[in-house]
């Protein structure tokens, strides 16, 4: 027979291993009710489908770019650490409102962030895309494609952007 305190070290852990598996049991299957559905109550066990959207062959995965042309056409490749930042800002800043017309407006604070950070004027944000594409045979490099582009024609003009 066992000491006491190796069976309830043991007891204890298996007790914690159990309720671990419970919780992300609960928050997978979202079944989490009042105040602790969706909350960050139950962090770190959360129902994130990290890779839960297949890839197959043909498919292209996006690998997206960010340039600036400057006044005296100098083009900036704009990255979370040319301007100083987190890939979330970035996302934001430049990926988000050239995707989509509806956010356009949330370009201007990232295209002042780029000259401010870089002492220029801009005139021009492209998105440009060189997606992956799978292959039986690996991942091949696609075509370069524009994705989405902010323009004006001088400095105290308004930002066009156009999505694609």
């Amino acid at each position: 027979m066992r000491p006491v305190p190796e069976r309830l070290g043991r007891s204890l852990v298996s007790a914690l291993i159990v309720t671990v598996l419970g919780l992300q049991t609960i928050a997978a299957l979202g079944v989490t009710l009042g105040p602790l559905h969706a909350s960050p109550f139950m962090w770190p066990f959360l129902s994130y489908p990290m890779y839960s959207a297949p890839h197959f062959e043909g498919d292209s995965i996006p690998r997206y770019r960010v340039v600036a042309t400057t006044t005296d056409g100098t083009q900036i490749e704009v990255t979370p650490k040319t301007l100083g930042t987190n890939f979330w800002i970035h996302r934001n800043a430049f990926l988000k409102p050239l995707l989509n017309p509806d956010r356009r407006d949330d370009l201007v604070p990232g295209i002042e962030l780029v000259e401010r950070r870089h002492g220029v004027r801009l005139v021009e944000v492209r998105l440009e895309d060189r997606p992956l594409v799978l292959t039986g045979n690996g991942v091949l490099e696609a075509e370069l494609q524009l994705r989405g582009i902010a323009r004006r024609a001088a400095i105290d003009e308004p930002w066009q952007v156009e999505a694609w």
